[in-house]
């Protein structure tokens, strides 16, 4: 169960880090729709909001997918562990 766990974590936060990308390209994108911003701005917010949505979500799916890789090498450390207790 606990496998289940971490691999479905692994899924959220591949998924995290799309919808942050598609997220920051929206908020650019309504940004440049705006009229009263000047012709600059317009054709660089989705490309900066698409930026910046990617390295948040890169931060915080790489902190998740961190968390779990620990939790992983403490489970085969234990292992480890009990195996050479056996001996």
């Amino acid at each position: 169960m606990r496998g289940l766990v971490i691999a479905t974590l692994d899924v959220v936060a591949y998924l995290v880090l799309i919808a942050a990308t598609v997220a920051g390209t929206l908020f650019g994108m309504t940004i440049a729709s705006n009229p009263y911003v000047g012709a600059m701005e317009r054709s660089l917010a989705p490309i900066l909001g698409t930026v910046a949505g990617f390295v948040g979500g890169v931060l915080v799916a790489g902190g998740v997918l961190v968390l779990t890789e620990i939790a992983r090498n403490s489970r085969r450390t234990v292992e480890l562990l009990q195996r050479l207790q056996e001996r």
